[in-house]
């Protein structure tokens, strides 16, 4: 009896541990959404930041903090840090191509 207490205890730990220190982030796959919908309520700070006006169609969260955002004209990656008074907010174009020609 002590010994499965031990090891669900372990596992529990182990769970914990992992829900913890992984990258990934649970809680902000989960609000994602929520999250930069709030932020980029404003048409201006949307304009400001990518360029148009256009409504967000869809947010994934990719991990350490870095959201992908899809709107109507384009999709970009966005890193938001937040503190308790500020957000630290990076942007980049997802499809931006760029060739490299070589002659040889």
């Amino acid at each position: 009896m002590k010994k499965r207490i031990l090891i669900a205890l372990c596992f529990i730990l182990l769970i914990s541990a992992v829900l913890l220190f992984y990258p990934y982030n649970i809680f902000h796959h989960l609000t994602a959404e929520e999250k930069v919908t709030s932020i980029f309520n404003d048409p201006n700070l949307r304009e400001v930041t990518f360029g148009d006006d256009s409504e967000i169609t869809n947010v994934k969260y990719l991990g350490k903090y870095i959201y992908q955002v899809e709107t109507e004209e384009n999709t970009y990656l966005v890193k938001i840090k937040s503190s308790s008074s500020a957000h630290s907010i990076e942007v980049y174009e997802h499809n931006l191509h760029v060739t490299q020609n070589r002659n040889y």
